[in-house]
């Protein structure tokens, strides 16, 4: 009996002894293969939350840049609008004023009027028996006066 447990156990050892060496045989040839990634995940896991923390500084940064865009373009379009305002503000200035000509025309109808008025004043006070009517009268108007004397004079002759 004891030499049959000896064969048992000789058996059994020979068996552990081969598993043995297939693992060591296997463990060799898979290290090889198999390496252990933990270092390699938190290398990654880093290097994730440092892009998540890029990305969100790039995506700041192109948020900002739309924002100045939007801005520079609300500012450009309050700056055209304020121009054609502007514009049509002095299309209106122009439109309202009187022309060159009708300028001229407008000063010389009221001159002729000026000449009118003191040809009437001097003819009421000559008809009330008044020939010093010089005193009435400044320079100017009696320079007018003696100018449209002379006209009369030129259109009876």
């Amino acid at each position: 009996m004891k030499q049959k447990e000896l064969d048992e156990s000789t058996v059994v050892l020979s068996q552990r002894q081969k598993e043995n060496d297939v693992k060591q045989r296997w463990k060799g040839k898979l290290k090889r293969v198999i390496t252990d990634n933990n270092e390699q995940m938190r290398y990654d896991f880093q290097k994730k939350s440092l892009l998540t923390k890029y990305n969100k500084n790039v995506y700041k940064k192109r948020k900002n840049r739309k924002d100045a865009q939007l801005k520079a373009r609300k500012d450009q379009q309050q700056t055209s609008q304020a121009w054609e305002r502007y514009k049509h503000e002095m299309k209106a200035r122009i439109d309202e004023r009187p022309l060159l000509m009708e300028r001229e025309k407008i000063a010389v109808e009221q001159q002729q009027s000026q000449k009118k008025a003191l040809l009437l004043v001097k003819k009421s006070l000559e008809s009330a028996g008044i020939t010093q009517y010089q005193t009435f009268f400044s320079d100017q108007e009696l320079a007018i006066l003696k100018n449209a004397n002379v006209q009369l004079l030129a259109k009876q002759d």
